[in-house]
């Protein structure tokens, strides 16, 4: 053994430097501890070779954000993950396959949800609207009503003026109408809404009164569409506008049921009066008035009579 301090010889077991004192024992080699004949170094973690599932992440990624692709947007992320645990090669192409994977699946999942839900909300305002038109044919109703009692039991003829801003035609007789006024001067009232337009019921566009259509008494209340002699069978809007209203009439046709009228005694004509109506209405389809499916009926239409 050499003293590191004045190279001079010193024998092993000895601790300090005979010659000059420099302590010996520091300056000995440090000893390695063995490895097991079994045992491998650890080696740092390095990405795995082969990037083919981070590659196929991304295409199926881009692929799921496309109509009619959204098969692969859980196969993109599947196979995504895979990749980023087995830290294969690729990782940016495995995340972004991730990514996109998630956006295609998301927008395929709201779209589904989507056309699930809009088919139920258009039949549920188709009902709503449908209800409303059911609504105004009361009101039409009444006005008619309204009108007979004040009449002697009479409808309408063809003669009397449907116009809503009218004071001395039949819009006097519906709500907030004053058939006679104060003093003397009728006040119109106001039709009801189509549900379809958002507008007053306007005579000769969504609303039809046919005092001597019907061809028999009685035929106004045979409302089942399969029933024979059913007037409503084959009935279309006049006007092709949805939300439609058709008042019909049948009148006997006899001397004791015709009106002459007078404009400053001159005679303008001879008119049948009505003694049985029937209210019809129409939704979004204008080819066929409103009906209901009743059991052991069969179809039945929603018909407003007397």
């Amino acid at each position: 053994m050499q003293c590191p301090a004045c190279h001079s010889d010193q024998p092993d077991d000895t601790r300090f430097c005979a010659k000059c004192g420099t302590r010996l024992d520091e300056a000995k080699p440090k000893q390695t501890e063995a490895m097991p004949p079994n045992a491998t170094a650890a080696k740092p973690s390095v990405p795995v070779k082969g990037k083919n599932l981070s590659v196929a992440s991304l295409v199926l990624g881009v692929l799921s954000v496309f109509p009619f692709s959204f098969l692969t947007g859980i196969p993109a992320i599947i196979t995504g993950a895979i990749a980023l645990v087995q830290r294969r090669l690729g990782r940016g192409m495995a995340i972004a396959g991730v990514v996109l994977g998630v956006i295609g699946s998301t927008a395929v999942g709201a779209g589904i949800i989507l056309a699930l839900i809009i088919p139920n909300l258009v039949l549920f305002q188709e009902r709503a609207r449908c209800s409303s038109v059911k609504n105004a044919m009361h009101v039409f109703q009444t006005a008619l009503e309204s009108y007979a009692t004040y009449n002697n039991g009479q409808y309408p003829t063809e003669d009397e003026s449907w116009d809503v801003d009218d004071e001395s035609g039949l819009a006097r007789w519906f709500p907030s109408g004053d058939s006679y006024g104060t003093p003397d001067e009728p006040v119109p009232g106001r039709f009801p809404i189509n549900p379809y337009t958002g507008e007053q019921y306007e005579y000769g566009e969504d609303l039809f009164y046919f005092p001597t259509r019907l061809d028999g008494s009685g035929v106004n209340t045979v409302t089942r569409k399969d029933a024979e002699g059913c007037p409503f069978r084959g009935l279309s809007a006049p006007g092709s506008n949805p939300g439609t209203i058709v008042i019909l009439g049948y009148s006997p046709k006899d001397p004791g049921h015709r009106l002459d009228v007078y404009t400053q005694g001159v005679f303008v004509g001879s008119y049948d009066i009505p003694t049985e109506y029937a209210i019809v209405g129409f939704g979004r389809d204008e080819a066929e008035p409103l009906f209901d499916r009743v059991p052991n009926q069969g179809t039945v239409y929603f018909v407003l009579h007397n």
